[in-house]
Order: C-alpha cells, then sequence, then structure tokens
C-alpha cells in the first residue's frame, strides 16, 4: 500500500471541512442538504466540488467480479449481524461481507487480523465470503475523526464500498436505529441511499427492526453472538474480544442477559456483569438513552424489575452528564479550532463524565 494514496469519501464539505464529489449521478448534493441541515455546519448548502482526501487503504485480497453478489460492510456488531443474518435468510446469490479495520498507518495489528479470522471462520460455516480492508480513513483528517458518529461513517464506509465497485455494485450499510427513534445520524435512511452512484447502490438496511429485536434475530439465527464486537473502545487484545465495562459492552449484555444467550455470547467477559455495574453507568447523548428506554421496555415486558430499577436510576442520574454533552456537542460542530486543542480537551472530558 502507497502511503497517501487517494480514496474518496461521500461526504460534504461543512463535516469535514473538504468537499467531496461522487458523479452527477449521486446524490451528494442531497447529502449535504440533510447533514447541513441537521447540525447546521453552514447556513446554505454548497454544491458538491471534485476533491480527494489522503487515505491508505490495504486490501490484501480482491473478490472475485460478481453482478449477482450483495456486499455487506461488516463491523462485527450487532447491527451488521443482524443484517447478515437476515441477508443471508432471504438474499438470493452470492454474499460477501467486507470488515473495515481502522488502523493509523493502514495496515492491520495482529489482534485485529486475529479477529477477522475468527469471523472469516464463523461466516465460512454459512457460506459467506469475507474480505477485509485496512484504511486510515476515519482518522487521516480531525474532522471526519471527531465527527465520525455523527455524521461521518456512513459516508466513509460508502466510499470504501467504491472501491470494490468493479467487484461489487450493491452494498448494505446497516441501521443504527429503528423507524420510530430516528436521529440525525451518520447513517441514517434518508442519507446512505444518497451515497450511490451510477457505479454502486448504496442501501440502509434493518430500520425496521429495533436493536433489541436484532440481538433476538442474532441470538435464535444461524450466526449467534459468540463473535459480537461491540466495545466502545474498540477491539481488545486479550482474551475478549470486548472489554466488558464500557456502556456499549454494558448495553449489549443487558440485551443477550435479557435474551438468555449470556452462555453462547463468549466475546464477554461476564464475571463483572451485576447490577452495580449497570447502575454506575452515566447516559450522554440521545443515541444511548433511546438504546436504554430499549432496554427498559424489554426488561419490563419479560419482569426483570429490578433491571428495570437500575435502568431508571441510571436515567436518573444522568441529567448533568446530557447537558454537559449538549454543550460539548454545540462546541465541537461550531468551533473547528478546538481541534487544536483536542488532546488536553480529551483529557478534560473524562475528568468531567467520570
Amino acid at each position: 500500500m502507497a502511503h497517501g494514496a487517494h480514496i474518496f469519501a461521500a461526504l460534504c464539505d461543512a463535516v469535514s471541512g473538504l468537499p467531496f464529489h461522487l458523479s452527477p449521478q449521486s446524490g451528494i448534493a442531497e447529502a449535504q442538504k440533510l447533514l447541513s441541515a441537521w447540525f447546521g455546519f453552514a447556513d446554505r448548502p454548497r454544491p458538491p466540488i471534485r476533491k480527494t482526501i489522503p487515505a491508505g487503504l490495504y486490501l490484501p485480497q480482491t473478490p472475485t467480479p460478481s453482478h449477482n453478489a450483495a456486499g455487506l460492510l461488516f463491523s462485527g456488531g450487532v447491527d451488521a449481524t443482524f443484517t447478515l443474518t437476515w441477508l443471508k435468510e432471504q438474499q438470493a446469490g452470492r454474499l460477501l461481507a467486507l470488515s473495515i479495520i481502522h488502523s493509523e498507518d493502514g495496515l492491520p495489528e495482529p489482534h485485529q487480523l486475529a479477529l477477522y479470522e475468527s469471523y472469516r471462520r464463523a461466516l465460512a460455516a454459512q457460506d459467506v465470503d469475507l474480505i477485509f480492508v485496512a484504511t486510515n480513513i476515519m482518522t487521516c483528517n480531525d474532522r471526519v475523526h471527531d465527527l465520525w458518529a455523527f455524521a461521518t461513517h456512513g459516508g466513509c464506509m460508502a466510499a470504501v464500498a467504491h472501491s470494490l465497485s468493479k467487484q461489487v455494485d450493491r452494498w448494505f450499510i446497516s441501521s443504527s436505529h429503528d423507524l420510530t427513534a430516528l436521529i440525525p445520524w451518520g447513517s441514517h435512511p434518508l442519507l446512505d441511499p444518497q451515497y450511490s452512484s451510477d457505479r454502486v447502490s448504496c442501501t440502509h438496511f434493518g430500520a425496521e427492526f429495533t436493536r433489541f429485536e436484532k440481538i433476538l434475530g442474532i441470538v435464535h439465527g444461524p450466526v449467534g453472538s459468540g463473535t459480537l464486537a461491540v466495545c466502545g473502545d474498540g477491539v481488545q487484545g486479550g482474551a475478549w474480544i470486548n472489554c466488558s465495562r464500557c456502556q456499549k459492552c454494558l448495553r449489549t449484555m443487558m440485551a443477550l442477559d435479557l435474551a438468555g444467550a449470556r452462555e453462547q455470547s463468549i466475546s464477554f467477559d461476564w464475571s463483572g456483569y451485576s447490577l452495580a455495574a449497570v447502575r454506575s453507568l452515566r447516559l450522554r447523548g440521545r443515541n444511548e438513552v433511546i438504546f436504554v428506554q430499549e432496554l427498559i421496555r424489554a426488561a419490563v415486558a419479560l419482569g426483570r424489575n429490578e433491571l428495570h430499577a437500575a435502568l431508571d436510576h441510571v436515567l436518573r442520574k444522568s441529567w448533568l452528564h446530557r447537558r454537559l454533552y449538549r454543550i460539548e456537542v454545540y462546541l465541537r460542530m461550531k468551533l473547528r479550532s478546538a481541534q487544536r486543542f483536542k488532546a488536553p480537551l480529551k483529557r478534560l472530558k473524562r475528568l468531567i463524565y467520570r
């Protein structure tokens, strides 16, 4: 891989500070309008301009071209694993899963390759091809990295899919939220299709299902929950893929617990899972609140009163964190100059949210 190789990303210049363009047939202008309206990056959307950002791309194996194939951007998380389960049952023809490994230098780490190999074995048993691409597209630009969840991850994933347009021309991007709980987000049913072009179609999939319904589909599906990778701190290099302590891990563990799937979910360390650990959680953004409210509904329906009470406690105690987070997000969106102080601000952030 040549460092500094160019890969385009279907993002708007209001988000990243860099303008992008796919093709005259793409909906990039509509994506710009949506992102600008959601996040207020600009008073009015600006027209797309052709430009690239420097990002390394390492693809050790190129899939065989197939016009009957469907591609899935596969993270190993709940949403992508559910999409794979559903497509495998419903989709006719070949299914290719593409695992994107995020790397500062564009090259995979040993523990990332080990996780990929575990995915490959699990999916091979379901007759699903899996390849990986290592790229620094998430971190090659500070603005893209800072707004990864809010605005940029969908476009970056679409960019990687476009790099394989000669092999697969239909790609699925998994939903984060269901249709009853949509919020402005980097992957969205109104946004993802706009990253299509005359060469590639991008489909947002799974918004008809809640996160807990996806968990149930995974648990009772052929792939199972044994390789789920959801950790907010990234793939761990120890005995477990997930740290099993961060909020994303604990939320997923609660859902798996409610689904009766603790024994099969071997990518988590269950020794520290407890009501005390749940009660210690503090929520910040709407995204987190949505998923906790969904867990509360599931706990009530299943008669898990102790978990319901613990999650109610989390919601009540999170009011200060949520207010502080709104201020933080506003500053991140409006003050690009804050990027210069990113390291000390991150240290301050950890102190505030303790």
